[in-house]
């Protein structure tokens, strides 16, 4: 967690018009790309973990909604059909294998093409466990700018750049 509240309080020191020198210097990211249109939705119930991802994702060129439980998170896929989830598994009120399981039947029932959900767990639960539920792909927390990069050309590798 004492890492968890270092990268939030660098992540907040921040500009988003411009990247501030220290952050370039101790990341190796500069500036904030270009911005493309996809629909990209956080979920997760911890504010900094939300935060710092969103601010990772800014940083990957993506601008992300969010929601803090998986309630939330099927309210907003079937206002604004995002093309992909990212999905805490551990969260009250509904948690992601059962809002999972909602998109996945929703999906289905109006002959939607299926979102890709990726899996952000800092437990135990298996990759398999979550393929088994609907989900595409699993990643541990915290998911840090590489493999955020990785994740996106992989699930999302068609980005339509921002006019």
């Amino acid at each position: 967690m004492p890492y968890l509240c270092g990268l939030l309080q660098d992540v907040r020191s921040l500009s988003l018009s411009v990247a501030r020198p220290h952050y370039a210097t101790l990341t190796g990211i500069s500036a904030p790309p270009r911005s493309y249109i996809v629909p990209v939705l956080i979920v997760d119930d911890d504010e900094p973990n939300r935060t710092v991802f969103k601010k990772t994702l800014v940083y990957c060129g993506i601008k992300a909604d969010t929601a803090t439980n998986g309630q939330e998170a099927l309210t907003s896929y079937l206002q604004k059909r995002h093309r992909l989830i990212f999905m805490d598994l551990n969260m009250p009120v509904m948690d992601g294998f059962a809002a999972t399981q909602a998109i996945r039947a929703h999906e289905l029932a109006q002959g939607w093409s299926p979102v890709t959900i990726i899996a952000m767990t800092a437990g135990d639960t298996s990759k398999e466990q979550c393929l088994a539920a609907g989900m595409n792909a699993y990643a541990r927390k915290p998911i840090m700018f590489d493999e955020a990069k990785t994740l996106l050309r992989n699930w999302a590798p068609d980005l339509e750049e921002e006019t």
